[in-house]
């Protein structure tokens, strides 16, 4: 009903957006004046602050004495005025008529966290760049007007500096001061950014998303977000439409929502619960397509590293538009994204002052500025940023491309992070933390390493590869794993965002690869040889963030018999179990086994907890790790008959692991119990990957199933000799007949 409402009354607020993307468009006709207006805005806006005297901004009138009046900033020399800002002291930066309200967080190029200041004015600038691109893509999806958008957001409010400012992400407090007539388009509760465990939010939004079949719109800037929460729905279908049956969120949820300041609302839904029964029934899992027929629009970031997540984000959601999300950070929104598939945008002129530097001349120690509308098409440069939250000449490390013009206004596709950034998710990662965590690893466990780079490599999920050299001969394949998780430990430590891929799974664990003596030297001379190159000027890359790197340079320089690579994304050395008692397992490598684990989900249940339920369709093939379980079915009667139990080491839920068909027992955990389940549609992906891995694990399930078969056979004859009846011998033999003869396949 409120969505009704909104959607009537929203009609006066879609025409004033329309009359304010009109006037954003007539501005892209002169570039140069509407930049020209902005820079003074922003420069007026904070000119009794602290740094505005220190650099005479008062007496600034023109780009060029702006440019002589402020040297480039990085975040380093500008800390000193945000530790200020932390402490309460907006003179540092702000001026009077310009409020701090938070603090946005993101990964800094040390160990510190960046501390983003947002003001009022910043704010509206962000929300009319977003209104500018909302009301653009529901004008050309109408449809979407009459549905709902699902969106994630991150609290914005995640803890406090010593003076009590907010801090977290920007979206959240975007979210926070819409009216709530807005707030009805959307499906995820605005309390749920409150949840602080990651796996937990994500699982609370989806289910609050599955139990709305009106969802129009899938928004969030990460595409490998909406990927994870696909495979989330896939892997929870069962346990979603159970919460959604019941009213609940089933633990570790459950505990996650304990403490919230707004308790979240978990409301019954049978009718959808049901809905999506059916839908798993027929599809044999939840997939986004089919639990939101209505979708008419993905927003994701489509340039740079994240286009490679695209061809499959279109198998997951649908052939439906995607429409970049548009160039944004905590610094502030820069393009304006009008059209379905393209990844760039129109550069948003009315917000920010910006500058560019070629990205030739990047390392030059005088680069030509470049105005907005200097800039030519196919030129690659770096963006220069002044907002109105005091960051002033702020180089963000964006390499962005002109793609063509809006006006005179420029288009800008991003390309990636700048040469010592690498960011496949969102990370961030700097050069400067990967040498301080690969330092801490070598003081921590005593072990040196040559040469290293760490390099992004593309994967489900992506993952960085450590490539290095060492002297050491006794450097065994346990070592390496250890090695790895100790670079991975404290990449995490020192970088939150990093930290937070590594949680939600949309970055892997770091796997370790040992290239032979030389690899690097040989990488270092041909560097130095060609045009340009020479050893005063070489610098060895320890952070390289071209996806194409790793297979590049171990195909060019680190080719050799004793080569060592290991994957480590399985851990299978963590299991708790001797694999040798898993018979599903049998006879699989180290890369089989790994293979395995990689597309597995691990699974605890409480004892008492129903794993499976007898006449449910849910594709999956269960290995008990420790604990134990019970196989039962029921009778004609109300109760359940034991027929089996299972100890660690057994499988379960191969029948209809292998024919899709409802399960033809239930199975229930005796005690606590660690399990890890392959869905269906992981295995069709090993079999196409690891055609080895799979057809072992083919041949060990039916030997699996002949054992169990040949167990009852006997247990049969059994029962049937000790019954002398004449009928029920020839009953058994008609059945025996059937048994070979009737098979339906």
């Amino acid at each position: 009903m409120l969505h009704n409402i909104a959607y009537v009354l929203g009609v006066g607020v879609r025409r004033r957006l329309r009359r304010q993307l009109n006037q954003f468009l007539k501005l892209t006709d002169d570039c140069q004046a509407t930049q020209s207006a902005t820079l003074h805005r922003l420069l007026r806006l904070n000119s009794d602050a602290d740094f505005s005297r220190i650099h005479r901004l008062d007496l600034v009138d023109t780009a060029r004495e702006y440019r002589a009046a402020v040297p480039l900033q990085d975040y380093a020399s500008l800390a000193p005025f945000v530790e200020r800002l932390k402490r309460g002291d907006s003179s540092a930066l702000l001026g009077p008529s310009n409020p701090l309200l938070m603090f946005a967080l993101t990964s800094g190029t040390t160990s510190d966290t960046k501390y983003i200041p947002v003001t009022a004015p910043f704010l509206a600038d962000y929300r009319r760049g977003w209104q500018c691109w909302g009301i653009a893509a529901f004008d050309a999806h109408p449809r979407l007007k009459r549905l709902k958008v699902f969106q994630l957001t991150s609290d914005y409010d995640r803890c406090r500096t010593v003076a009590g400012i907010p801090c977290g992400n920007i979206s959240g407090l975007a979210q926070h001061v819409q009216n709530s007539l807005v707030r009805a388009l959307y499906s995820v509760p605005e309390a749920t950014r409150k949840i602080s465990d990651a796996s937990a939010r994500y699982y609370v939004a989806l289910r609050y998303g599955v139990a709305d079949p009106a969802i129009g719109l899938c928004t969030t800037a990460n595409p490998s977000t909406l990927l994870y929460l696909a495979r989330l729905m896939q892997h929870e279908s069962e346990r979603l439409i159970r919460d959604l049956r019941n009213g609940t969120a089933t633990p570790p949820e459950a505990d996650a929502l304990q403490g919230l300041e707004s308790p979240l609302r978990l409301r019954r839904h049978k009718a959808r619960a049901r809905q999506l029964d059916k839908i798993a029934e027929r599809e044999g899992k939840l997939t986004p397509r089919h639990v939101w027929p209505n979708l008419q629009l993905l927003s994701v970031w489509t340039g740079g590293s994240a286009a490679a997540y695209l061809p499959e984000l279109r198998e997951e959601y649908g052939p439906i538009p995607i429409r970049d999300h548009g160039l944004s950070a905590s610094e502030g929104r820069m393009t304006i994204p009008l059209e379905d598939e393209a990844n760039d945008g129109i550069l948003d002129i009315q917000s920010h002052y910006f500058e560019f530097i070629h990205e030739a001349e990047v390392d030059a120690p005088h680069p030509r500025v470049y105005e907005a509308h200097e800039l030519e098409q196919g030129e690659r440069y770096f963006i220069i940023l002044t907002t109105a939250s005091g960051f002033y000449r702020y180089n963000i490390s964006d390499v962005v491309e002109c793609t063509g013009f809006q006006g005179t206004t420029p288009r800008l596709a991003f390309l990636h992070k700048g040469a010592h950034i690498s960011s496949v998710t969102g990370e961030k990662l700097s050069e400067s933390q990967v040498v301080a965590a690969v330092g801490n690893m070598q003081q921590a466990l005593s072990r040196s390493l040559g040469p290293f780079a760490l390099t992004p490599v593309w994967g489900d999920p992506p993952r960085y590869r450590l490539l290095f050299e060492t002297s050491e001969e006794d450097f065994t394949h346990e070592q390496m794993l250890r090695l790895a998780e100790s670079v991975d430990q404290e990449l995490q430590s020192l970088n939150s965002e990093y930290s937070d891929k590594r949680s939600s799974q949309r970055l892997g664990r770091i796997e370790p690869h040992v290239v032979p003596a030389g690899s690097w030297a040989r990488f270092a001379a041909d560097r130095q040889t060609g045009v340009g190159g020479s050893a005063e000027q070489y610098k060895h890359p320890f952070l390289v963030p071209r996806l194409e790197f790793a297979e590049e340079f171990v195909r060019t320089y680190g080719r050799a018999s004793e080569e060592i690579s290991v994957r480590t994304d399985a851990a299978v050395t963590n299991l708790p179990i001797e694999l040798d008692s898993c018979v599903v397992l049998k006879g699989l490598t180290e890369s089989e086994l790994d293979a395995f684990f990689r597309l597995a989900k691990y699974e605890d249940f409480d004892a008492g907890a129903e794993i499976l339920t007898e006449g449910q369709t849910y594709q999956g093939l269960w290995l008990l790790l420790n604990g134990s379980c019970e196989v039962c079915k029921k009778g004609n009667g109300s109760s359940a008959n034991r027929l089996a139990v299972i100890e660690a080491g057994g499988i379960f839920g191969e029948m209809s692991f292998l024919e899709d068909a409802p399960h033809s027992a239930s199975v229930v955990a005796l005690s606590d119990a660690k399990t890890v389940r392959l869905m269906r549609d992981d295995f069709e992906t090993l079999a196409e990957s690891m055609p080895s891995a799979a057809h072992k694990l083919s041949i060990n399930i039916i030997r699996v199933l002949s054992q169990r078969l040949r167990q009852m056979d006997d247990w049969t004859c059994e029962l049937v000799e000790e019954d002398c009846d004449h009928k029920r011998h020839q009953e058994w033999k008609e059945f025996r007949a059937r048994l070979y003869s009737d098979l339906e396949l």
